[in-house]
Order: structure tokens, then C-alpha cells, then sequence
């Protein structure tokens, strides 16, 4: 899983967002080269965010933004592994 702090975004500077960017592309070469990714994929900001939640049998849907805690999901890796 990848996190992004909330109260960060926005605040990298164009040469940072690009050398972050440039630095999961390698890892993403790298687990392939490795062959072991299944998939990896970054995901919406939480202003693109929608909850879901179940009561009672009933399904609820609440659009974002929608963040409680300081960090957000950002992105996923699957990987096979033989162990932790």
C-alpha cells in the first residue's frame, strides 16, 4: 500500500512530483524484472473519494472528500511473495 499524507499534497515542487513519480516507475521495472509483480496502480485523491458503508443489511454511498486521518491510500502494489 502506498499513503500520502494529506497535508502534504500539493506541496512538492515539479522536479520532486517528477522524481517521485520517476522512482515508482523503477520499482515498478524493477519487481517485474524480478517477476514478481502481479499489479500496481495509484489511485484517485480522496476529493475523488466515495464511501461505502453497510448497516443493517443497507448500502450507503457518501461522495468525497471524505479523509479523517492525515494520510490516504494512494496506490497499491500486488506482489507474489514467499513469505513476509
Amino acid at each position: 500500500l502506498i499513503y500520502n499524507s494529506a497535508d502534504t499534497d500539493g506541496t512538492l515542487s515539479q522536479a520532486e512530483g517528477d522524481e517521485l513519480v520517476r522512482a515508482h516507475f523503477q520499482y515498478d521495472e524493477e519487481l517485474q524484472r524480478k517477476g514478481i509483480m502481479i499489479h500496481s496502480d495509484a489511485l484517485e485523491g480522496p476529493d475523488c473519494a466515495s464511501v461505502l458503508r453497510v448497516r443493517d443489511g443497507i448500502l450507503s454511498s457518501t461522495d468525497g472528500p471524505y479523509v479523517e486521518t492525515k494520510e490516504h491510500l494512494a496506490g497499491i502494489y500486488i506482489i507474489e511473495a514467499a513469505d513476509l
